[in-house]
């Protein structure tokens, strides 16, 4: 049932990357660089990543 109701939002969220992603490559929006260095992490998970059953 979950799946069911999640799978029109994954449509939509489908559709909004297609179209950014369109924008980029069109130059609609650009990226920025700037002059000091720039360090991105990713995937970071605070507190338990999952839980275990007892």
């Amino acid at each position: 049932m979950v799946k069911i109701l999640l799978y029109p939002l994954a449509w939509l969220y489908g559709i909004i990357i297609f179209l950014r992603n369109r924008a980029y490559d069109l130059k609609i929006v650009t990226s920025r660089e700037f002059d000091v260095p720039v360090i991105s992490i990713g995937n970071i998970t605070v507190g338990v990543p999952e839980k275990r059953r007892m």
